[in-house]
């Protein structure tokens, strides 16, 4: 049984749909102008998820208009939610060194070399793939992240069994030598903060007062449990997008305004703006597109050009059905510089 998702004290926004990255934005700023109006923009803490745009969300926060104040304006407190951890772990111990990715690979291969467990045929035979390094390493880190150990499990695989045994003989080896992986910093962070070592919450926490979390789709239980630890004294405020998990649902099921229900958010769904259309409202552009790639839904083509919607070459073709699929199936009157729809 998977374990119950950590509890949050606090708000969620989702967007009902994928959405344009202005979209997204447009619905940050206004959760990050409500905050910042009321505890002051250098104690609202903003954490994305993941590091990517993060330039863009702090222009987009940083042209938000916000009550007039007495000093100069400053710029938001904007932090992806790994780094933030890190902080977090230098803040306990400024020793500990983060493990690059080179260092890891060859500090892995020692301690595999040194092992004293046989390695079983199938991993023998399947080590002759050229992925199989690949594949390995995004097991164990992914077992670290979830703090997988070979005692967790039950009756594992001989495989999965040598496997776990060699990740937590590599991690006591990172203890001795004063090292955190990358894959670790996230989870140990954690359990810092959870136990409130050497007052470290309490350091944390006292330079904010409230906490905006972006991309909320993508916060794994573990991102969870961490902002479950910032925010015990904090106002928490979490925007997302539904059905636009790409990484979390790649380890965890469910869906995100379920995940945040059960985790005790209040959760409010922000329908997209109605496009108008001549006398016609009509869907944003892009939904057809979204709907067909996520469930194969077809849309009409024909009643899409009749209602103006479509190509704008439909009044060339004179109502003829085989003179609009030759249109449609031309590839030179394709768009040749298309990118994704959430600009990320």
């Amino acid at each position: 049984m998977a374990p119950a998702s950590p509890a949050l004290d606090g708000s969620c926004t989702l967007l009902s749909a994928p959405a344009p990255s202005s979209d997204v934005l447009a619905a940050i700023a206004g959760e990050y102008a409500t905050l910042a109006d009321e505890y002051g923009p250098r104690n609202v803490l903003v954490l994305k998820r993941h590091p990517a745009g993060l330039e863009s969300l702090i222009d987009a926060l940083a042209e938000t208009s916000l009550e007039p104040s007495d000093g100069p304006p400053r710029s938001p407190r904007v932090d992806s939610l790994p780094e933030h951890a890190s902080k977090t772990i230098e803040k306990y111990d400024p020793t500990l060194s983060r493990l690059e990715y080179e260092e890891r690979i060859e500090l892995i291969s020692l301690v595999i070399d040194g092992a004293s467990r046989s390695v079983p045929d199938y991993l023998q035979r399947a080590a002759a793939h050229e992925s199989f390094a690949r594949d390995v390493g995004q097991l164990l880190l992914e077992a670290t992240r979830q703090r997988i150990r070979l005692d967790d499990l039950d009756d594992p695989h001989d495989c999965l069994a040598f496997l776990y045994a060699m990740n937590d003989r590599f991690h006591a080896e990172l203890d001795d030598r004063g090292y955190v992986e990358r894959a670790d910093v996230i989870p140990q962070a954690v359990e810092r903060l959870e136990a409130n070592a050497d007052g470290l919450r309490t350091r944390v926490t006292g330079s904010f007062d409230a906490v905006l979390a972006v991309e909320f789709e993508e916060y794994r239980r573990l991102d969870r449990r961490y902002l479950a630890a910032l925010t015990r004294d904090a106002d928490l405020v979490c925007v997302g997008e539904r059905h636009a998990s790409v990484e979390r649902t790649r380890v965890e099921p469910g869906r995100i305004d379920d995940i945040a229900t059960d985790a005790g958010l209040a959760v409010e769904t922000l329908e997209p703006e109605v496009v108008r259309d001549g006398e016609t409202d009509t869907e944003p552009p892009h939904h057809p597109i979204a709907r067909f790639l996520a469930a194969d839904e077809s849309p009409d083509r024909l009643t899409d050009l009749g209602d103006g919607t479509g190509s704008p070459n439909a009044g060339s073709t004179d109502g003829d059905p085989r003179a609009v699929d030759s249109v449609d199936a031309d590839p030179a009157g394709a768009d040749s510089s298309e990118t994704d729809s959430r600009g990320r």
